[in-house]
């Protein structure tokens, strides 16, 4: 195993902890509620919808994959003006 390759393992081991441990958590950007695990064949994925981190696992082909995601990001605000506010009520 390439060293490229044990640096995706460890954070395939740190995804797998970490989306049983931290509620379906990131290991990148350690938001919970966010990690979505997936089997694709031969192929384990941890993806999270909120850095964009990817890392798999194909046990056919014995090969980490490994996308890192950012990890200071931060979701955009929403600002609802007085306007977008009286649009919303209900009559």
């Amino acid at each position: 195993m390439s060293s490229t390759e044990k640096v995706a393992a460890d954070w395939f081991q740190a995804a797998c902890q970490s989306f049983l441990e931290n509620h379906q958590g990131c290991p990148c950007c350690n938001h919970q509620h966010c990690v979505i695990r997936s089997e694709w064949n031969t192929r384990i994925e941890f993806y999270c919808t909120e850095c964009d981190f990817s890392v798999a696992w194909d046990y056919r082909l014995e090969r980490f994959l490994l996308t890192l995601g950012q990890a200071d990001y931060q979701p955009p605000a929403i600002v609802l003006t007085q306007i977008d506010i009286e649009s919303q009520r209900l009559y």
